[in-house]
C-alpha cells in the first residue's frame, strides 16, 4: 500500500512538473513575442523618423534650387483653386491629414488614397516637376511646383513618367500607383506644401 501511494504520489508530481513546464514554456514563447513587437514597433518609429527627416532635407534643397515659377497667364493662381482641385487618384482614403503614426508617436503629413496597381496619378494642378526619383519610404516619388511657393507630392508609385524640369497640365497622367517604398499594398501618398509646411489635402481637393 506504502508502495502504491508513493507511485501515485510520484505521478501526480510528475504531471504537476509537467505543467509547469508548459507553463513556463508559454511564458517564455509570449515574452519572446512582446519583445519582438517590441522591437518592431521601435523599428517603426526609428524608419519613419528617419524618412520624414530626409523629405524635409529634400524639401530644403528644392526651395532653394527652384527659381520663382512663372505660370502661363492664362493658368489659374494655385492658391484660388482652394477646394477645387482634381483628386490624384480615385478611391477611399485609408489614412488622414494629422492621423497617429508608430503608436501616436508621429503624425501624416498628408493623405493616403487607396488605388489598384498601375492606376494613373494625375497632376492636381499645372507646374513643373522638380524632383523625380526613389527617396526612403516614400518609394518612388515625384514631386511638382506650382508657383507661389505651393508643391505637390506623390508618392509610393509604382513608376514615373515625367522628369525633373517637365511642365505638367492639371490632370496629366505623371505616374502609376503602386507599393514602393515598403508599403504591404498599392496606395498613392500625396501631400500639399505652402513654404515648406504641410497642408491638409481634403480641404484642396474638390468634393
Amino acid at each position: 500500500r506504502k508502495q502504491t501511494l508513493l507511485n501515485t504520489n510520484r505521478k501526480t508530481l510528475e504531471k504537476q512538473l509537467a505543467e509547469l513546464k508548459d507553463q513556463t514554456n508559454r511564458r517564455n514563447v509570449t515574452l519572446s513575442q512582446l519583445n519582438k513587437e517590441i522591437k518592431t514597433k521601435s523599428g517603426e518609429l526609428t524608419s519613419l523618423k528617419e524618412s520624414q527627416k530626409q523629405l524635409e532635407e529634400l524639401l530644403v534643397q528644392v526651395e532653394k534650387s527652384i527659381s520663382e515659377l512663372k505660370l502661363p497667364e492664362a493658368s489659374t493662381p494655385f492658391i484660388k483653386q482652394k477646394s477645387k482641385l482634381p483628386w490624384p487618384s480615385r478611391g477611399r482614403v485609408l489614412e488622414r491629414f494629422g492621423a497617429r503614426l508608430a503608436q501616436g508617436k508621429l503624425r501624416s503629413n498628408g493623405i493616403r488614397i487607396q488605388a489598384k496597381e498601375d492606376a494613373g496619378v494625375k497632376a492636381v494642378h499645372y507646374g513643373r516637376v522638380v524632383f523625380s526619383d526613389w527617396l526612403r519610404g516614400f518609394g518612388l516619388l515625384i514631386i511638382l511646383d506650382h508657383g507661389d511657393n505651393y508643391l505637390s507630392l506623390y508618392g509610393n508609385n509604382k513608376s514615373l513618367h515625367r522628369s525633373v524640369g517637365d511642365w505638367v497640365n492639371p490632370g496629366e497622367v505623371i505616374a502609376h500607383a503602386g507599393n514602393s517604398g515598403g508599403r504591404e499594398r498599392p496606395s498613392l501618398y500625396f501631400e500639399i506644401r505652402k513654404n515648406g509646411k504641410p497642408q491638409d489635402p481634403r480641404k484642396w481637393l474638390s468634393k
